[in-house]
């Protein structure tokens, strides 16, 4: 199964996610598609739309025609880069295949598949390490649960929600990563969970206007495959491991610039690896979000 690492293995995921500021080798992509009586439809949206084009040492290039017009089609990192193919299933559902690759000497490290009902992801795999995924959603279309089976074993991540009364809306409180999952115990045993919080005094909550999903939750960032998991920007967030309730516990707080649509430009995360308020071993890195509608030209 993969585990998500707390503490410095946190911290390494951030930097290979493309939190810095810089960009590497922006090759370029032709996605290989399967075309459908949709392509005008897609085709209609051109530049239509505002698209992230850069995520700190990420950088993003999306499809140019087509049916899917405007879907990320690839993922520029450091040492990395992620290609997506889609493949057309009629109506309203189709998968994506997403093949990460080192730069160095272009070896395929991962190869993922997503098939997607109705804009939902309901089940995957990871064809790299032979795990199956299964999804499950809410009745207003909140990613419940994820369950990962490999080997006869299974392991689950439970998403948790609040609700906010005043604007009636849920945001993701809770990510719970459980393992041993079994027919008798449905949500297993939990060894690790993750905190979310959306409101800095002084300040309130931030309106995310562009959606990624969740750090740290093992999702594909830039897939809107998995449903909406929040209204704002998170500002900090807590990893517990369950098994060592005497270990540290790592805090991570974000920081936005902001543009004068409401937009991310700049992002710092600070890393206390001790708990918030312990700054021995404090990690800072920043990073610059670009958007553009002309991302059909990249």
């Amino acid at each position: 199964m993969k585990k998500l690492h707390i503490a410095g293995n946190l911290l390494k995921g951030l930097l290979l996610a493309g939190m810095l500021t810089g960009c590497q080798n922006d090759d370029v992509l032709n996605p290989q598609l399967q075309e459908s009586a949709f392509a005008n439809e897609a085709g209609a949206k051109v530049n239509a739309e505002l698209k992230l084009t850069k995520d700190g040492v990420t950088s993003l290039q999306y499809i140019k025609s087509g049916r899917f017009t405007g879907w990320i089609s690839k993922v520029s990192e450091t040492n990395y880069y992620t290609q997506y193919y889609y493949v057309d299933g009629g109506g309203n559902n189709f998968s994506v295949t997403s093949k990460r690759y080192q730069k160095s000497n272009n070896g395929l490290v991962e190869e993922l598949q997503y098939n997607i009902v109705n804009g939902k992801c309901l089940s995957s795999i990871d064809k790299t390490s032979n795990i199956n995924y299964e999804y499950n959603y809410s009745e207003v279309g909140r990613l419940n649960w994820i369950k990962s089976t490999a080997n006869g074993s299974s392991s689950k991540r439970i998403f948790t929600y609040d609700y906010i009364s005043a604007t009636g809306v849920e945001r993701l409180n809770i990510l719970t990563f459980a393992s041993n999952v079994t027919a008798a115990n449905p949500n297993g045993i939990t060894y690790k969970t993750i905190d979310y919080n959306y409101y800095k005094s002084g300040v309130g909550n931030i309106p995310d206007k562009y959606h990624l999903n969740p750090q740290f939750s093992e999702l594909d960032r830039y897939l809107p495959i998995f449903g909406k998991f929040s209204d704002a920007l998170i500002t900090d967030l807590t990893a517990k491991l369950a098994s060592d309730p005497s270990s540290l516990i790592p805090f991570y707080r974000f920081t936005y610039t902001l543009n004068s649509d409401g937009y991310p430009t700049f992002r710092t995360i600070e890393y206390f690896p001790g708990g918030a308020g312990n700054n021995n071993g404090k990690q800072t890195i920043s990073g610059e979000l670009k958007y553009s509608t002309s991302w059909a030209g990249l």
